[in-house]
């Protein structure tokens, strides 16, 4: 039996049983070896996704992160409690993990991402759904709407699907790698996706009919893949412990890799395209310009693993969540720290800004979420309570609810005051 704690070291999680000789390999033995442990252990953790603790894909991170929390995923609990927001409809309640939640970008609307191998679409002032779940054949690490609202994208089991909003019914054929695919994303305007998947490949297709676009983007294990702002390129983050630039359409990537001591969970644009900012095992986020893979400013450092990194809205600003229980905030131009670290008392899988700059939400395994001033890292409210791991957090676009998505098997909308 395979087991993965929320407690790390400084690179990948801890795991108990078979899998630890393993994994202390990684850190005694270079090259080839690294890859061909970390692949086997990463297989291991896909086959059975109820063995795994302390991962969610990155995409969970996901996503995407691949870890989700430290507590029994079987178990499925009441849903959250009001602390630093009021709670808004009911909980939307799935049959197991939920790993990923989204609102629709006019706020009406959330779409939910789960292990037990749908997603579905909830009125985001009752929580009531609005139709029949969006089925996979394994679980679901990812769900996004598109940017008009029409369509949903789903990651899973061995595919991704695009599916109408309306109405749940698929659109096009449903866009197959080889192996599990841990994310998805539309472009800007919504005409294709990319995916990002275990197989060593990203894809972009066409978002109508399920088409491949193009090559394959070939460069080991994929965990995350996002468009450029103006959806010319894409970038690539996974097991090879870089992150690569591509133009879309293009066989060949461009610029130098952007290298890392570890896996690289996640790799995001800024508001301009011009930079990447990337989050790694080796517990650092680094930043870099998009056009070469120059390295800028200098690491961005956490004591554990980094799981996710974004930009402020102006570009301005990083922060980043660690498994060293804490999310940080850096200036993007230096990777200076700003602030106070935003403590948890376990694992922080994500951190993302408020649309407005002014705040940040954190999501951690200690089963809340929480509110901070972006300005300071003090907290801006009482934590947001779920009975178990919370895997994910978002703001809607106006800034005033919050999406959270839980190992208790629901997802919550809450109204946030900020003190």
């Amino acid at each position: 039996m395979l087991h993965a704690t929320s407690q790390t070291g400084k690179g990948l999680p801890v795991f108990h049983g078979t899998a630890r000789s393993a994994l202390f390999a990684l850190f005694a033995l270079p090259g080839i070896l690294f890859l061909l442990v970390t692949l086997s252990v990463l297989a291991d953790m896909r086959a059975d996704p109820q063995q795994v603790r302390g991962f969610a894909a990155p995409m969970v991170h996901g996503e995407h992160v691949i870890a989700t929390g430290t507590d029994n995923a079987g178990e499925v609990g009441e849903g959250g409690e009001a602390g630093g927001g009021t709670p808004v409809g009911a909980p939307m309640r799935h049959e197991d993990i939920v790993v990923h939640a989204a609102f629709s970008p006019d706020g009406k609307y959330v779409v939910t991402a789960s292990h037990d191998g749908t997603a579905c679409v909830w009125k985001a002032d009752s929580g009531e759904p609005v139709r029949e779940p969006m089925r996979h054949d394994g679980g679901v690490e990812h769900a996004a709407f598109s940017a008009d609202g029409t369509r949903v994208v789903t990651a899973g089991d061995a595919t991704a699907r695009i599916w109408r909003a309306d109405s749940g019914e698929p659109v096009g054929d449903p866009m197959r790698h080889d192996e599990h695919v841990w994310y998805a994303a539309f472009n800007p305007d919504g005409t294709h996706v990319v995916t990002a998947s275990h197989n060593g490949s990203a894809q972009v297709w066409e978002a109508d009919s399920g088409k491949a676009v193009g090559a394959p983007m070939l460069t080991g294990p994929v965990f995350h893949a996002q468009f450029s702002p103006d959806g010319t390129h894409v970038v690539t983050a996974g097991m090879t412990l870089n992150a690569r630039l591509w133009k879309v359409g293009e066989e060949e990537p461009v610029g130098e890799p952007m290298r890392h001591d570890g896996n690289i969970w996640r790799a995001e644009f800024n508001p301009d395209g011009t930079h990447v900012v990337t989050a790694s095992s080796d517990g650092t986020a680094r930043l870099w310009k998009a056009d070469s893979g120059e390295p800028v400013g200098k690491p961005m450092r956490h004591d554990e693993q980094v799981w996710y990194a974004a930009f402020s809205p102006d570009g301005t600003h990083v922060v980043t969540a660690s498994s060293d229980g804490t999310a940080r905030l850096w200036k993007a131009d230096s990777g200076e720290p700003v602030g106070k670290p935003m403590r948890h008392d376990g694992d922080v899988w994500r951190a993302a800004f408020s649309p407005d700059g002014r705040h940040v939400i954190t999501a951690s395994s200690d089963g809340t979420a929480r509110l901070w001033k972006a300005d300071s890292g003090e907290p801006a409210g009482e934590p947001i309570r779920h009975d178990k791991s919370v895997s994910y957090a978002a703001f809607s676009p106006d800034g005033t609810r919050v999406v959270t998505a839980s190992r208790d098997g629901t997802a919550r909308v809450w109204k946030v005051e900020s003190k």
